[in-house]
């Protein structure tokens, strides 16, 4: 095949476990990490400003119950890393083939027809892992070319995306199937650490996956947005400020109180020089679709390009619902864009460990 001369996103799906009101799992992370009525009220605290109201959790079978998290986590001790992983190897096939399976009819895509499979997930590591599961869930060929991007944190749906732009790019016929899984409540820490709480404050669990290929080929339907480019940006000594490690109970992550401001002092000038190189300034970028890190980061972001009031209510509104999804998140701020037939020049943008700040140049409801 060719080359392709521009990129869509044929396709979206995203699947979500039961939710849970953010209050009782406060209450459950309280009673595992607080000691003393000090560090109770700031749990509390912690949990009433996170900006979230309910959390999907995976271990949890019905909205509004936490019974699959206390029996997960019991007062006594924390699961170790392995249990974890054994959690994760279980169940993060089965969300991951029920975001593909959606993206696929969304795309009007036969599982046959897929080329390329790129999976992402910081959350687990298993071989095989969730790209050989999809093939024998999905149908997918036995012989699709596999890519896994592991541990990049919340920005991994964009160098996903951007790795299958530049897959179609090369192969007119290419069709790459992007699938992100994270079941980051399987890591719950224990003890009194701010890191840790915050952690338990914000993440939780899903799956979202996106159909990417040349502009026809594929389907005769209308794409929902074309993929125009990207670029990476390493904030400067920032490697203290953000990091997700390999711990014995868990995977634990290091949040500095450092990351809004860097994040707001650097996110402007970063901007402007990577849209200005497809002739866009950020004046003529229409929505923005910025990975809910947690408030302070969303209310950093918005000041530091100076946008207006409610430029980021998708954002705010999938944490609000949803919580913090690390890499799934992105995908899923883009699917409410796309059904709400959002129109014209996008820019999806999240941070991770680094710190790096990851952007994405889109073209919604393209014609």
């Amino acid at each position: 095949m060719g080359l392709a001369s521009e990129v869509n996103v044929l396709g979206v799906g995203t699947a979500l476990p039961a939710r849970v009101l953010q209050g009782e799992i406060g209450r459950l992370v309280e009673e595992r990490c607080a000691r003393t009525d000090v560090e109770r009220n700031r749990v509390g605290r912690f949990f009433g400003r996170s900006g979230i109201e309910r959390r999907s959790m995976v271990l949890c079978e019905d909205e509004d119950s936490i019974a699959g998290l206390e029996a997960f986590f019991p007062l006594d001790r924390a699961p170790s890393t392995g249990e974890r992983l054994r959690a994760f190897e279980r169940l993060a096939g089965l969300w991951a083939e029920r975001a593909a399976r959606l993206a696929l009819v969304d795309a009007g895509v036969e599982s046959c027809d897929v080329t390329h499979v790129v999976t992402v997930s910081c959350t687990g590591v298993v071989s095989p892992g969730v790209d050989a599961s999809l093939i024998e869930a999905i149908g997918l060929r036995r012989d699709v070319e596999r890519v896994n991007i592991g541990f990049m944190g919340c920005h991994a749906a964009i160098n996903a995306l951007m790795l299958a732009r530049r897959i179609a790019m090369s192969d007119s016929g290419a069709c790459v199937l992007v699938v992100c899984v994270e079941l980051c409540s399987l890591h719950l820490g224990y003890g009194w650490n701010l890191d840790r709480v915050i952690a338990n404050a914000l993440f939780s669990d899903g799956a979202g996956a996106c159909v990417v290929g040349a502009a026809a080929g594929h389907s005769d339907r209308k794409p929902l947005a074309r993929i125009v480019g990207g670029s990476s940006w390493l904030v400067p000594e920032s490697a203290e400020d953000m990091g997700w490690r390999v711990g014995e109970s868990g995977f634990e992550m290091t949040l500095s109180s450092r990351v809004p401001g860097k994040v707001g002092a650097g996110v402007r000038s970063w901007c402007e020089v990577w849209l200005g190189g497809y002739g866009m300034g950020i004046e003529l970028v229409r929505h923005w679709a910025v990975h809910p890190g947690g408030p302070k980061v969303l209310d950093a972001t918005q000041v530091g390009l100076g946008l207006d009031e409610g430029s980021l209510d998708v954002s705010r509104g999938v944490l609000r619902d949803v919580g913090n999804v690390s890499s799934v998140t992105v995908i899923l701020i883009l699917e409410r864009m796309m059904r709400a037939g959002m129109g014209g020049p996008c820019v999806a943008m999240a941070f991770g460990p680094g710190l790096m700040m990851e952007g994405l140049l889109l073209e919604l409801g393209v014609e």
